[in-house]
């Protein structure tokens, strides 16, 4: 087994950026601004773009930060959603979901779409082909991001029904916008690549759906077990970020093995997996209390690597 010292050289680095970051970030606060400002703002000046303190060519080397990062905002948004506390408020969430899945969508996708003569690349393309595009570009104009809800609303330590309504929406389009890019995505290379969107098709993503809900329960009694074992919070804590990141490791591995073989690569989607396992873990198991706690001390580290590395 052989040690990329040169990876090493680039975390190290990445690490005492992530602290620098932290400690100027708090700067911000007095100004009445967000964490998150000042580490969006740090990740920014000491990327590749100003200082190049983080160079371009370590971002690769550096995704697994993402991977780790990803993992633990997914199960920090669906631990925000307890069905008990959000009784009240489920209609609301409902109804404000719904309107701004479908606005949203048919809002930006006509607009990427009439405008298409404005926009570069799609000047040229014929109308097949702007379509699926414009759908892309709608599907992820619908994007929250569950990162800065969530940070904001522990840093500030709001509660209440208008947060529990924030973020129970922010989590619930986060959702579904999993599933709707997953199909647009596929329709899209289908229709790029000449083939049609036959029954294989849909039946790859049903599996690839199915899978990944199927995973998330499993990962639910992983998680289970882990919160159950006499060991440190610490051990427990990183039990439970590390078992995020394996759902991505296991992404990975699927996409290239498929790929490999079938020259087509299906997997599991693991935000939906990492969302699905925490949701069981908040609303069906005894663990909640602890899966919360361990999700609130661990959260202030993994933001701050997240939100500097987004910003470089």
């Amino acid at each position: 087994m052989t040690i990329d010292y040169e990876v090493l050289k680039l975390v190290g680095g990445f690490i005492i950026v992530a602290i620098a970051a932290n400690v100027i970030a708090k700067y911000f606060v007095k100004h009445n601004m967000p964490v998150i400002t000042g580490l969006l703002i740090t990740g920014i000046v000491t990327g590749p773009f100003v200082f190049n303190l983080i160079p371009k060519s370590s971002i690769p080397h550096l995704g697994f930060i993402n991977d780790i990062a990803l993992a633990f905002i997914a199960y920090a948004a669906a631990g925000e959603l307890y069905l008990r506390e959000m009784r009240s408020t489920l209609n609301s969430i409902k109804w404000m979901t719904v309107s701004q899945l479908i606005i949203t969508f048919l809002v930006s996708a006509s607009a990427v779409y009439f405008l298409a003569d404005l926009i570069p690349f799609l000047r040229d393309q014929p109308d097949i082909y702007k379509i699926p595009i414009a759908s892309l570009f709608g599907v992820v104009f619908i994007a929250r991001s569950p990162a800065s809800a969530i940070a904001v609303v522990n840093e500030m330590r709001a509660k209440g029904p208008f947060v529990q309504t924030a973020l129970g929406v922010t989590v619930l389009i986060d959702f579904f916008v999993i599933l709707f890019f997953s199909f647009a995505l596929e329709a899209s290379i289908a229709i790029f690549e000449g083939s049609s969107l036959n029954l294989s098709f849909i039946l790859i993503l049903l599996l690839e759906l199915g899978a990944s809900f199927a995973t998330g329960l499993l990962l639910s009694r992983i998680l289970s077990l882990i919160l159950k074992l006499p060991v440190l919070f610490v051990v427990k804590s990183f039990l439970v970020v590390l078992s995020g990141y394996l759902v991505y490791v296991l992404h990975h591995f699927l996409n290239d093995i498929t790929f490999e073989r079938y020259q087509h690569s299906i997997s599991i989607e693991p935000l939906l997996v990492c969302i699905v396992g925490s949701f069981v873990i908040t609303n069906y198991s005894k663990y909640r209390a602890e899966f919360l706690n361990i999700l609130e001390k661990a959260g202030p580290y993994i933001y701050v690597a997240f939100f500097v590395l987004s910003g470089a």
